[in-house]
C-alpha cells in the first residue's frame, strides 16, 4: 500500500535534500503535487536551494477546494473541504514557522479572508499575529498559473498566504504575458517553449544578476526558432530541457 501524502512529501523531500548534498545547491522547478516539495527542501536546507520555480503548486493552503459549477442563480460554485488536508499550510508534511523569534511547536487553525472577486475562492490564512516561514524568506521565488487551469480560481490563495508569512515571491498569470490558453500540464502544449523561456528569462534576472524590472518575455525571440535544447549549467546539472519543435526535427 501506498504511503499518505504527508508520508510521500516527507521522503521526497529527504530524498532531494540527500540529492542536493551530493551536487551542491540547486534551483528547484516543481509543479502541481511536487509543489510542496521545494517548500519543505528549502525549509529543512535552504543553504541549499538557489531558487524556486514553482509551476500551480499543490493548493490551496489548508483545505481542499471542490469546485461545484458555474454558480450561476446564485448557486455556490465551490466549497472548501471540511478536512484540513495541508495542516501546515502550504505542506501537509511539518514546515518550520517563527513567531518573535520562537518556533512554533503546535499548528494554527485557518481563518476565512474575503475573497478579492467574485470568480476567486475566498482564501484561507493565518490567525494575526503571523508566524513567518523564516527560512524560504530572501530566495527568489516565481509561482506561475495558466488561465484555463482548475488552479486558477485559487493560486491567489497560496501566494497571498506566502505573503502573510513573510515569503516574497513573483505570481504570474501567463494570460498576462501574452500566453493565453494554457491548462494545467503546461509542458504538453504547443507554447511549451514560450513559457520555458519565461522561465529561462527569469532564472537569468533572478539567480545570475540582481533583481531587475518586472519579468520580460521573448527576449530571445530570433534565437530560440533555431534552438533544439536550452539547458543552463547549474549546479553541475541542466533545470530545463526543450524538446525540439516538430519544424525543427
Amino acid at each position: 500500500m501506498l504511503p499518505g501524502r504527508a508520508r510521500i512529501e516527507a521522503l521526497a523531500r529527504d530524498a532531494l535534500v540527500s540529492l542536493l548534498e551530493r551536487i551542491g545547491p540547486a534551483i528547484l522547478l516543481v509543479h502541481s503535487q511536487s509543489g510542496p516539495y521545494a517548500w519543505l527542501v528549502a525549509d529543512a536546507r535552504p543553504d541549499l536551494v538557489k531558487s524556486i520555480l514553482s509551476i500551480e503548486p499543490n493548493g490551496p493552503p489548508f483545505r481542499e477546494v471542490e469546485l461545484l459549477g458555474t454558480g450561476e442563480n446564485g448557486e455556490p460554485w465551490y466549497r472548501h473541504e471540511d478536512v484540513i488536508s495541508r495542516p501546515w499550510g502550504v505542506a501537509r508534511e511539518r514546515l518550520t514557522y517563527a513567531r518573535d523569534g520562537m518556533v512554533l511547536e503546535n499548528r494554527f487553525e485557518p481563518v476565512a479572508q474575503p475573497a478579492p472577486r467574485v470568480d476567486l475562492v475566498a482564501p484561507l490564512l493565518q490567525p494575526q499575529p503571523a508566524a513567518t516561514l523564516a527560512r524560504l524568506a530572501g530566495k527568489p521565488i516565481l509561482m506561475v498559473t495558466e488561465k484555463a487551469s482548475y488552479h486558477a480560481p485559487y493560486d491567489h490563495a497560496t501566494s497571498a498566504f506566502l505573503a502573510q508569512a513573510g515569503v516574497a515571491h513573483e505570481h504570474v498569470y501567463l494570460a498576462e504575458h501574452g500566453l493565453r490558453g494554457n491548462g494545467h500540464m503546461v509542458m504538453l502544449e504547443h507554447n511549451n517553449h514560450e513559457i520555458a523561456d519565461l522561465l529561462l528569462d527569469w532564472i537569468r534576472q533572478t539567480s545570475y544578476a540582481p533583481r531587475g524590472p518586472n519579468l520580460q518575455v521573448g527576449t530571445r525571440a530570433s534565437n530560440r526558432a533555431k534552438s533544439r535544447v536550452s539547458t543552463m549549467p547549474l549546479c553541475k546539472i541542466p533545470v530545463l530541457w526543450k524538446a525540439p519543435r516538430q519544424s525543427d526535427t
